[in-house]
């Protein structure tokens, strides 16, 4: 017997390799996200199974070290009802542990993970990436099944970084405060102007891609810095191997510009980006200007009818309120105006109130909340 020095270990948990969970029809999906991000993420989920062949199956991979146990539980309780859908979360932390990584303004480290999808997801083909700010309007298995003609990688063009190389923007100090095409070409060696893509939306062809890891933990663990760290990396790494998608794969909400920046874009970007709102496959929040917090912006209509069959939706429709008005305390008068008047689309009454109080330890579903339900609806009758 030897009686040790106490130790503490770290981060004990390590990334497996996954299988797909289905035989056949196997549409591989991973979201990465933070717990902040995982209502949204949960409206995300919520809109790709709308949208779902019943035939096909879902395989949906979370990177997401610090999501709640009630957030996954949420998650959990929008897909349980699907046989054809599966959800496995996957802590992607133990992957970067060597690396300094590098964070500035609203991007955090968890915009790098998606640069491991080839090492991670061996096991499979190919896999589809999705931000957790956007929204599926139509089976995402069509995307899955695109051909991607040789390539390791497929994405929509950029049509910002377009605007940014006309209007001369130049990136962060950290970068050299160059202008865009100069960026471009002397920091990420990009020749085409055009060859720029947005990563929000991205098709990993597995085999092809596992070539390309040794080049990013390179840039890497070399701590450059870039304008758009993660998305600047896989331009760099993926450039000339790229399959361009459809641009209605990623569409821009247009984070309320669309009059200002976007109508103003080189006019051939412009119209392929007009005419791609008009039906988009995917909507993509990017920007500051979210629906969550911008009722009114472009496509945030869209954003609401799915979260409202989410258990985030009293949450989101109280912060919301909360955003707007410095609200002490719960009023349901109060909150049903200010509801009404900044979403415009359906006001809050003591119902979503009673909802929102009720949920924390009364989730949907449960037994303690078809109690209540009952009870409200016997005490409300005298008001009604």
């Amino acid at each position: 017997i030897k009686e040790l020095q106490r130790t503490f270990v770290q981060n004990p948990s390590f990334i497996l390799h996954p299988k797909p969970s289905f035989s056949v029809a196997n549409i591989p999906i991973l979201i990465s996200f933070n717990n902040t991000y995982a209502p949204y993420a949960g409206v995300l989920i919520q809109s790709i199974i709308k949208n779902a062949n019943v035939n096909t199956n879902y395989d949906i991979f979370i990177f997401g070290s610090n999501v709640s146990q009630l957030n996954k539980n949420y998650i959990n309780l929008i897909t349980s009802h699907k046989s054809n859908v599966n959800v496995t979360f996957l802590d992607p932390d133990p992957l970067f542990s060597n690396y300094d990584l590098y964070s500035y303004s609203h991007f955090s480290k968890d915009m790098y993970y998606r640069l491991f999808i080839p090492d991670v997801f061996k096991n499979f083909t190919r896999v589809i990436y999705i931000d957790s700010d956007t929204l599926v309007q139509t089976d995402i298995a069509a995307l899955f099944d695109t051909d991607m003609e040789g390539k390791s990688i497929a994405a929509v063009r950029d049509c910002v970084m377009q605007g940014f190389i006309k209007f001369k923007v130049r990136s962060n100090a950290e970068t050299g405060s160059l202008e865009a095409m100069d960026y471009l070409r002397s920091y990420l060696e990009i020749e085409d102007d055009c060859a720029y893509f947005q990563s929000g939306i991205l098709i990993f062809d597995i085999a092809k891609s596992q070539a390309k890891m040794e080049q990013v933990r390179s840039i890497l663990m070399s701590g450059k810095k870039y304008w758009f760290p993660d998305q600047d990396i896989l331009n760099k790494v993926y450039k000339n191997d790229v399959l361009y998608l459809d641009p209605r794969w990623n569409v821009y909400h247009g984070n309320g510009d669309t009059q200002t920046f976007f109508q103003n874009l080189p006019a051939a970007v412009a119209k392929t980006y007009f005419e791609s709102r008009n039906d988009p496959f995917v909507i993509h929040f990017a920007g500051p200007r979210k629906p969550w917090i911008f009722p009114k912006v472009d496509f945030a209509s869209y954003f609401w009818s799915v979260a409202r069959e989410t258990p985030w939706y009293e949450e989101l429709l109280l912060n919301l309120a909360a955003k707007h008005d410095d609200i002490k305390g719960i009023d349901h008068r109060t909150v049903e105006v200010i509801a009404h008047r900044i979403v415009n689309e359906k006001s809050i009454g003591i119902r979503d109130v009673m909802r929102a109080l009720a949920s924390p330890f009364a989730p949907i579903g449960s037994t303690r909340r078809n109690i209540l339900r009952k009870a409200f609806n016997v005490l409300r009758r005298p008001f009604v």
